[in-house]
């Protein structure tokens, strides 16, 4: 076995920083864009600090003041690490819980004052706060990131699914350590295949296919991952992985069944890949090679897709027209030299021409095969229409808001309205769900 281990070169000082910084809040921390979208906690049962009114998890006025003298770290939107410091004061504004300044001070007794809106998060005396808008005002309030996860956890486990824990460094390395040693005893049983193993920051991508083709697909994997995270609104560099996500690619079909069969419990359907996720959070990716190269890069892309969608905060299943639509869109775009999502695009729209009627696509739990083109085209309608509202409705389907509830929220509309903008777009103006 040969081993290549393709790196990227070393991150500046403060890059270092802000990650790290952004990784230990992730955890606990919700993507600002998709608040409001969660129900508020339930009443006499939050022992948080006094909350600000009509915000859900906001500090109030008393409790804002209450972080001054604790030491800081604070991340902000440009992307500095500030560490060192103490709250020295906390202004807040006339309406209850408004933030509207925070002056910091280090140990020299150097003194900076920052308005809420360069701030992207920090943790005072180790609990991590966020700072967001109030609704239709330009008003800053403060978030209890702990608070709110509480409830979150609670939502989620009462629907069979639980939010991710945040992975220490030793964690990680552990789960890495698993995750190599898993891909050695799958390649003991292939004895006299040349197999090569390359590992970027997010994937070990393992596979006896043809070494010229190895680098582009590795790069297209890579590409999709920084795709969905802008999409979700990831901090970029963060890995969601447990670990990384274990990708297998072998030569035939033949080979792939042996690999499913002995360590997936599993047998190869009719397509090129599966992505397998695993209830301890691990992620892997099970392929062989087609004729088709740009297509199998398709496959690969949009497999792999719905592992990065699982790992994104909870377990929640989204919707399965949604998380088909994901990852085929995805796919069009990294792999632009396959056509495959258009085709199914097109002879979907031309089907609903003639039928008027998307046979329940909105709540099968698998789709027929031109159903496909239907779900990518509604996504990629949504995120043209609005990519940080995509970002923020897919959040709070994955933090336990029903979807149809999250559209609501984030756009404004419901599914009525959603399926006579995406009949508009195809020319068939009374489309059936």
């Amino acid at each position: 076995m040969t081993t290549r281990t393709m790196t990227a070169r070393r991150c500046r000082t403060m890059r270092s920083a802000c990650s790290r910084l952004f990784c230990s809040l992730l955890g606990s921390c919700v993507l600002l864009a998709g608040l409001f979208l969660c129900s508020a906690p339930t009443p006499g049962q939050d022992k948080s600090p006094p909350r600000s009114v009509g915000v859900p998890y906001a500090l109030s006025s008393d409790a804002l003041k209450s972080l001054e003298g604790k030491p800081v770290k604070i991340q902000l939107k440009n992307g500095k690490v500030l560490e060192g410091y103490r709250i020295a004061k906390v202004r807040v504004g006339r309406e209850e819980g408004v933030l509207g300044s925070i002056q910091i001070e280090a140990d020299s007794g150097r003194k900076r004052t920052l308005r809420p809106g360069a701030i992207a998060a920090l943790e005072v005396d180790g609990t991590p706060f966020a700072v967001a808008k109030k609704p239709g005002k330009s008003l800053y309030v403060l978030i209890d990131l702990e608070a709110r996860n509480q409830a979150i956890a609670a939502r989620l486990k009462q629907q069979g699914g639980r939010l991710w824990p945040p992975l220490s460094p030793a964690q990680q390395q552990k789960a890495l350590a698993e995750q190599r040693r898993f891909v050695r005893q799958v390649l003991s049983v292939f004895p006299g295949v040349h197999f090569e193993v390359v590992e970027t920051k997010f994937f070990i991508f393992c596979t006896n296919i043809r070494p010229q083709l190895i680098a582009g697909y590795v790069r297209d994997l890579d590409r999709m991952y920084t795709m969905l995270c802008g999409i979700f609104q990831i901090p970029p560099g963060t890995n969601i992985f447990r670990g990384k996500a274990v990708v297998f690619c072998f030569a035939t079909q033949q080979e792939r069944a042996v690999f499913e069969g002995r360590f997936l419990n599993s047998t190869p359907t009719g397509t090129a890949g599966k992505c397998f996720q695993r209830s301890d959070g691990n992620v892997v990716i099970s392929s062989h090679l087609v004729s088709d190269l740009d297509f199998f890069g398709h496959v690969l892309v949009h497999e792999t897709a719905h592992g990065v969608i699982w790992r994104y905060r909870s377990s929640m299943r989204i919707p399965t027209w949604m998380n088909e639509g994901i990852a085929d869109w995805v796919a069009m775009k990294v792999v632009p030299r396959c056509r495959e999502t258009q085709r199914r695009q097109q002879a979907a729209a031309e089907r609903l021409r003639r039928t008027h009627n998307l046979e329940g696509l909105f709540v099968r739990e698998s789709l027929d095969g031109w159903q496909y083109g239907a779900a990518s085209a509604i996504v990629q309608m949504l995120i043209e229409l609005d990519s940080r509202r995509f970002g923020a409705m897919f959040e709070a389907i994955k933090l336990g808001t029903h979807w149809e509830d999250a559209l609501a929220s984030a756009y404004g509309m419901t599914l009525g309205d959603l399926i006579a903008m995406y009949g508009k777009r195809i020319g068939v103006p009374l489309l059936r769900p």
